[in-house]
């Protein structure tokens, strides 16, 4: 077994193959099929033939182990670790010749995937000579669990297979698979049926063993959908896939799922396709489908294509890989997790787990035979991808700049972003002045205007111009409305960042950028003799006071605005004061700031030049807060919050507690409770209702959205006024009677008003009380996922910190009228209970935790609700 990833340094010996062209007894998955005996079957090793039980990873692993050092094809290694520390595993397969010169041919893919500077003779020498590159993704969704059962299938198939289709697969490809993308998920489900089952499987569909524990197996640890994460990289096992994947650059990727019924789809997909996806991926497409119709119809097979599964949203595993040059494509094989081994269905039939693994077996190996057989056009169109790509740079877009603003934390974090996903990015080394074809958001303009020094610039024409098109580009066109996702992301709009997209290209000296940047911080100016301040203008100040609370150091915020030693600070703002803090106060205060990239100021008297005095009661005292997450299955999804502190920001003290344990414990020692999107009424009973209102009242704070939000002031909750408010104001009027062939809807328009009528998600403008301490070091306006028709109706008892603005949409598809309902109501609530503090999202501020300005409101909520709670200036 070769080892050629980049986690795992072993290297383990190749083994010669042994008795060549023999059938075998048992294995009859594949048409035609002959093997080498010295390779040892599934059946051989697990003690099973596949689909009569799941195969959990350690015998996962250990059988692929057992194939790669009994074949001179198959290379394993590890691409990372999981949260729970399982293996991530991959293998390589091919030729023993083309296994010898692995590097080269990844050369060659990368020279394809960047033509700039390369001969085109030496391009048409690889597409002539070069094997190409396939991948294979099984179960991304762990209780999609059939995927992995036919990696396996896959593997056995390429590793010791001798018939003439598997030749020229190992001739003319390198096949990637990941047989288990999301191994602590479907752990889950393996774990669940194996303790569910009895001495024998039962097809009856009441059976026990056809549900699963909670959480089930879609998920990750963090309860992440890990088929929605490709483009923001917010989990350990994108993270480090995305370094492998962007290694090999292949041609064909495949991410293989379940679905309900008993079809299968394969593309083409639906519409919408994002408009960014070039005619080149399409035709791709259609050649895949037609090879696995071919391979279905030998068996007579179900199947359908374009219908249901999209290709808009990023962040799947279809369109990351379309957008980075390879065909991506899903395919669904009906029957899903609740089938267990074997199921009957309503028809008298039934469905077997093996037939599903027979059905992602099948068209696995379809698709890399057409790979395979159309090697170098494939090969010549994954080029012509990515000089359209280039080409990109010829149109009225030149580039996009993104404006670090004073904190430059967000900008930061997005160039980091692009650039872990391969995307080019550069900055600029002077100030500069350029065309502006339009701005983003909040900052419309066009014409000439001046860009600072350090502004980040990512170029339109770029060999992942397809993917920078696709992530950036605020109003794609759009041919449908069926959405399966969210219909807008633009990542300026996401990250709350200035930008704008230029119609030339800036004529300025340019640094490239590798990753986030480490900025420089300190105390500027020498020692304070009475206190320091650090201006909050952003994320990184903010987390600089939590830094300090942690450290013993008395830090207040700042109420208002004020000037001191001629410098203005805004509201907001850290006071550090000497007295009653540590000796060493100036050392700890230098190295905080400067791990944190923000600058503190001394300042020597206690008098101001504008606003209030350093010792007036309107700087509060922070308080390093104690943390309660709802967890557990009656908190629902709670995974963004537990995720959110445990990786995000593990700075703060938090404890995950069972929620279905909070009506009878003692909160008294927790200053705030994330309840995050789950509705707790039968949870917690009247008695756990009435401890909460009590525990709020003597100062504690809730933070909840969505079902949360909603709970909190339902009827018989009543925790706060807050009214959830779905659709307009008031029924409409009853319109005058017409004739029934005029009034009547047919079932076609029917079904094209509910596809208008969706809310898929977009991003809109809201409007922030800049006054209020929630608004505190954010921009007066900033986009916000707005995920379906939920808001808050506009309060008159609390503070209406968020508000829809009248002309709303910035990023994706509103239905009609949309808009309109949206300005008359709140996004984002904060209402005083006694001491405490209510604060309701109408959607969920950590959604796939990649909504990182959202994350500052979140921040506010956690840390200056601390200081500003109970009414008292400012403190609604």
């Amino acid at each position: 077994m070769k080892r050629i990833f980049t986690t795992v340094a072993m290297i383990l010996p190749l083994v010669p193959g042994g008795i060549r062209g023999q059938t075998v007894e048992g294995f009859n998955w594949f048409p035609g099929g002959t093997y080498d005996s010295s390779v040892p079957t599934p059946a051989s090793f697990l003690g099973y033939t596949i689909g009569d039980d799941f195969t959990p990873h350690h015998k996962l692993q250990a059988y692929l182990a057992a194939v790669a050092e009994a074949s001179d094809r198959v290379s394993l290694g590890s691409y990372g670790k999981t949260n729970e520390g399982r293996d991530l595993l991959l293998l390589a397969i091919t030729s023993p010749e083309n296994h010898a010169r692995l590097e080269e041919i990844r050369g060659d893919m990368g020279q394809l995937a960047d033509p700039r500077g390369v001969a085109q003779s030496d391009l048409d020498r690889i597409i002539r000579g070069s094997p190409a590159v396939a991948w294979l993704s099984y179960s991304v969704h762990g209780s999609e669990s059939a995927g992995t059962e036919a990696a396996i299938l896959t593997v056995y198939q390429l590793a010791a297979g001798t018939d003439a289709v598997t030749q020229t697969i190992l001739d003319e490809l390198v096949v990637i698979i990941d047989p288990a993308s999301n191994p602590d998920g479907r752990e889950r489900v393996v774990h669940s049926f194996h303790k569910r089952r009895g001495m024998t499987f039962s097809a009856n569909p009441d059976s026990w063993e056809h549900g699963s524990d909670w959480p089930g197996g879609r998920t990750n640890h963090y309860n992440f959908d890990l088929n929605r994460d490709w483009s923001w990289q917010t989990q350990v096992e994108t993270q480090q896939r995305t370094v492998e994947y962007l290694r090999w650059n292949p041609v064909v990727h495949v991410d293989l799922h379940e679905m309900g019924g008993d079809s299968y789809f394969f593309f083409p997909a639906a519409t919408p396709v994002h408009g960014a996806i070039p005619d080149v991926t399409m035709k791709w497409q259609r050649i895949y489908g037609e090879g696995n119709a071919e391979a279905f119809d030998h068996y007579g097979w179900p199947y359908y294509t374009k219908i249901g599964f999209d290709m808009y949203y990023p962040g799947f595993g279809d369109s990351w890989p379309s957008m980075m040059g390879a065909i991506g494509m899903t395919y669904e094989q009906g029957g899903g997790s609740s089938v267990g081994i074997a199921i009957e269905r309503a028809d008298g039939t039934t469905h077997t787990f093996r037939q599903r693994a027979h059905g992602h077996f099948t068209t696995s190996m379809a698709t890399l035979k057409t790979t395979a057989e159309g090697r170098e056009e494939r090969l010549t169109d994954f080029l012509a991808f990515f000089r359209h790509a280039i080409g990109l740079g010829d149109g009225p877009v030149k580039s996009y700049a993104l404006v670090p603003d004073i904190d430059p934390y967000n900008a930061d974090q997005l160039a980091d972003l692009l650039t872990r996903q391969g995307i080019e990015v550069v900055e600029a080394e002077d100030a500069f002045d350029a065309r502006v074809a339009r701005g983003f958001g909040m900052h419309e303009a066009t014409g000439s205007k001046s860009f600072p020094e350090g502004t980040y610039l990512v170029s339109a024409g770029q060999p992942k111009g397809v993917a920078v098109q696709m992530l950036m580009e605020p109003e794609p066109i759009l041919e449908d409305t069926s959405f399966y996702d969210l219909s807008g992301w633009a990542l300026p709009l996401v990250y709350n960042v200035e930008a704008y997209m230029l119609s030339e290209v800036p004529g300025v000296g340019l640094t490239p950028v590798s990753s986030a940047p480490s900025r420089a911080g300190g105390v500027e100016g020498g020692r304070g003799e009475y206190a320091y301040a650090i201006p909050y203008y952003g994320t990184s100040a903010l987390l600089a006071a939590v830094e300090l609370l942690n450290e013993g150091v008395v830090v207040k915020v700042a109420s208002d605005e004020f000037t001191v030693h001629g410098r203005g600070y805004p509201a907001g703002s850290f006071l550090v004061p000497v007295y009653r803090n540590p000796d060493d106060l100036h050392q700890i205060i230098q190295e905080v700031v400067e791990r944190g990239g923000v600058t503190a100021y001394p300042i020597n008297t206690g008098l101001v030049e504008e606003g209030d005095d350093l010792g007036a009661g309107s700087y509060r005292a922070l308080k390093k807060p104690k943390i309660a997450v709802a967890a557990g299955q009656a908190a629902g999804g709670f995974g963004e919050t537990w995720n959110f502190f445990d990786q995000g920001y593990p700075m703060f003290d938090y404890t995950n507690i069972d929620a279905s344990r909070l009506g009878n414990m003692d909160l008294s020692k927790y200053d705030v409770l994330f309840i995050s999107g789950a509705n707790l009424g039968g949870t917690l009973g009247e008695r756990g209702i009435e401890s909460l209102r009590s525990w709020m009242q003597g100062g504690g704070t809730v933070i909840a959205w969505e079902g949360g939000a909603q709970f909190m002031g339902q009827e018989g909750s009543e925790l706060t006024s807050a009214t959830t408010r779905v659709g307009g104001d008031e029924d409409e009027e009853g319109e005058e009677d017409q004739p029934a062939v005029e009034a009547r809807q047919t079932l076609a328009e029917r079904e094209q008003e509910a596809k208008e009528g969706r809310t898929p998600g977009g991003f809109y403008k809201v409007i922030l009380d800049p006054d209020h301490w929630m608004a505190f070091g954010l921009p007066d306006e900033m986009a916000i996922l707005k995920r379906g028709p939920r808001g808050f109706a506009v309060s008159d008892r609390g503070v209406n910190v968020a508000v829809f603005a009248e002309e709303s949409l910035l990023s994706g598809y509103a239905p009609p009228d949309y808009e309109e309902e949206l300005s008359k109501k709140a996004w984002l609530l904060l209402e005083n209970v006694g001491r405490g503090n209510a604060v309701l999202f109408a959607d969920n501020p950590l959604y796939r935790m990649f909504l990182e300005s959202e994350h500052q409101l979140v921040l506010n909520a956690v840390v200056l609700g601390t200081a500003f709670g109970g009414g008292g200036r400012r403190g609604m």
